[in-house]
């Protein structure tokens, strides 16, 4: 372990680069408040290895700095450097550096007081929601992206060891539900009576969950209790004819050559749920061609709700979109719902497509690298909204 005794300031850090020994220099804090005794631990990612590489305590200002064994990825080599600090009993990671020109910056490292979740678990309100299916031999193969929004100003904690920090429904009829690459770890969170538990502290922000699992047809109704600011559908093409009650058709979305993703979307729900059953061809029209034109009727029953004054729409207790004056706002194109911005939604679903592309067993070795690669980019791009 280093100890540090001073605090080089950030001009000197900054000199120190420019003579090609890269420092990371930042500071522990809460609330804005700096934290004077804490230990903070770097760590270091790239394509061979990831682990702890050096740790310092703080000095009496929470202020720490470490030299850099190499320039943040200056070729491309995809290496990636981060910070920890376990403050209260809860463990908190700092920001990805994957340029050397974050280093210019002073890297801070927020922790905060903790609260006891309530039994059961807390109600966090879902930032945003994508459901993502393909089908594969005999069913479909789904991930399931929540984006868990703690709009508190406390980490949450299990009101005691192993009781859930936030609890979900899940879809009945799935199968071999087990949690994938997120925010939260498999050890942190378990899946037992149609729900997902998990146990992991809760910071303020936004956390990724990540959920795969099976169905034999897609035929399932999605329970969304409490709040669920932003959700999508989307089900890869070639796909059966279907009807979606609580979301409404939205253009289908590219995926790599000749992949696309029909889509679905809706927002503002509240106690509501969505149902997905399978549909027919009407009158013979094409699938695509019902959608445009049920797409339609909805914005023209938006512009006459509009003009006649009702308030905003919102998704109702049973699932049925209730139509109002901003119901064509849906959807990553329209004016900013919640805490998640479009970018960050953007990523957000392109991470779950890349994701489900990845377990694509038609996906060439070629792909499957520059997928992965892709991939890391957009994680260290989300990690950067904090």
């Amino acid at each position: 372990m280093v100890v540090a005794t001073a605090f080089p300031p950030v001009a000197q850090a900054l000199d120190a680069q420019q003579e090609a020994t890269p420092v990371l220099a930042g500071r522990v804090e809460k609330g804005g408040v700096s934290v004077p005794d804490a230990t903070v631990v770097l760590h270091r990612v790239t394509a061979e290895a990831a682990g702890e590489i050096d740790s310092v305590r703080v000095d009496t200002a929470g202020h720490f700095s470490f030299e850099l064994p190499s320039v943040p990825d200056p070729g491309g080599r995809g290496e990636v450097y981060f910070a920890s600090v376990r403050y209260a009993g809860v463990l908190y990671f700092g920001a990805p550096i994957h340029q050397a020109v974050q280093l210019d910056s002073l890297y801070t490292l927020d922790v905060y007081d903790t609260v006891a979740a309530p039994g059961g678990g807390a109600d966090l309100a879902v930032a945003v929601r994508y459901i993502v299916a393909r089908p594969i031999e005999g069913g479909w193969e789904v991930a399931d992206l929540f984006e868990i929004a703690n709009a508190g100003t406390r980490t949450l904690v299990p009101i005691e060891d192993g009781e859930p920090v936030w609890s979900y429904p899940l879809p009945a009829g799935i199968r071999d539900p087990t949690v994938g690459e997120g925010d939260v770890s498999p050890e942190a969170s378990s899946i037992a009576d149609g729900s997902v538990h998990v146990t992991a502290p809760i910071p303020p922000g936004q956390r990724r969950l990540v959920l795969r699992y099976f169905l034999d047809a897609l035929d399932l109704t999605v329970p969304l209790p409490g709040s669920t600011v932003q959700m999508e559908l989307l089900v890869r093409e070639p796909a059966p004819p279907l009807e979606v009650t609580g979301l409404v058709p939205a253009e289908s979305i590219p995926m790599g050559q000749g992949v696309t993703y029909r889509r679905y979307t809706g927002a503002d729900f509240l106690d509501a749920a969505v149902a997905v059953v399978p549909g027919a061809d009407t009158d013979g029209l094409p699938a695509r061609n019902v959608a445009v034109m049920l797409a339609l009727v909805l914005a023209l029953g938006g512009l006459w709700a509009y003009l006649r004054g009702s308030p905003g729409a919102r998704a109702s207790t049973d699932g049925s979109v209730v139509l109002k004056s901003r119901a064509a706002s849906v959807g990553p194109a329209g004016p900013e719902r919640g805490s998640a911005s479009p970018s960050r939604r953007s990523l957000l679903l392109e991470i779950a497509l890349i994701d489900q592309a990845l377990e694509d067993r038609g996906t060439g070795p070629g792909e499957v690298s520059d997928l992965r690669r892709r991939r890391s980019v957009l994680v260290r791009r989300l990690e950067d909204f904090g």
